[in-house]
């Protein structure tokens, strides 16, 4: 995986934003929040540049790479949507997956 730096992110986000105003961005990052630190720092700046005012988001990540801190940050940021990777609810095909999750993980985020 190879990163954008976080003010790069917001720098691109501040021209879409501004020149061409749209509805929803959705962040096409499959794993946006396995570097959590990151990705809550991308959502607070987010809200602390006003972009929630102003727009929608939609991100999509896997279940490993989740808690409730960046939950909350991604409900204050004005989200449209928030997919889960969770690959299945047999415990036993999580195993041989070797994804590193479980069914009680996958069901903790059922909020």
């Amino acid at each position: 995986m190879r990163a954008r730096s976080v003010e790069n992110v917001l720098a691109e986000l501040e021209w879409i934003v501004t020149a061409w105003e749209p509805d929803v961005i959705h962040f096409g990052d499959e794993i946006f929040t396995v570097d959590l630190d990151r990705a809550k720092a991308i959502l607070k700046a987010i809200v602390d540049r006003g972009f929630h005012d102003r727009i929608k988001w939609g991100w999509q990540t896997h279940v490993r790479f989740v808690d409730d801190e960046v939950f909350a940050l991604m409900k204050r940021s004005n989200p449209a949507y928030v997919a889960l990777g969770i690959e299945t609810g047999d415990e036993e095909v999580l195993k041989r997956t070797g994804k590193g999750t479980t069914v009680d993980r996958s069901a903790a985020y059922r909020k």
